[in-house]
């Protein structure tokens, strides 16, 4: 799934389900971001989680960024080489780009940050 797909996931979404309309503005402007970044040859999408003690990536996410429904509500999601990623949208605060090395940032209420872009 590319991340052109993404957007046009939120769209669908955004009809049937409250918690995806509240969040469309900050999913599409993701969408715009990641769209936005450079290709690195036909490297998948990689993303790090950032905590307090440490950090966590999951590399190559080979189905891309989508929309997942998690027993706890809509999050967002994928499957790379090192394991299954999932933010529950509830959790998002703010959608901001990378500026400094291209990617997108989502802030979350708890404390942690979640980077996306290509190694």
């Amino acid at each position: 799934m590319r991340e052109t797909d993404l957007r046009t996931q939120v769209l669908a979404w955004a009809a049937a389900h409250p918690e995806v309309a509240a969040r469309r503005a900050e999913l599409l402007r993701l969408a715009d971001i990641l769209d936005g970044l450079p290709r690195r040859g036909a490297r998948p999408l990689d993303a790090i989680l950032r905590f307090a003690a440490g950090y966590v990536a999951v590399n190559g996410l080979a189905s891309g960024l989508r929309l997942v429904m998690d027993a706890h509500g809509p999050a967002l999601g994928g499957e790379g080489e090192g394991g299954e990623f999932t933010v529950l949208l509830a959790c998002v605060a703010d959608v901001r780009a990378d500026e400094r090395h291209g990617g997108a940032y989502l802030f979350l209420s708890t404390g942690e940050s979640v980077w996306l872009g290509f190694f």
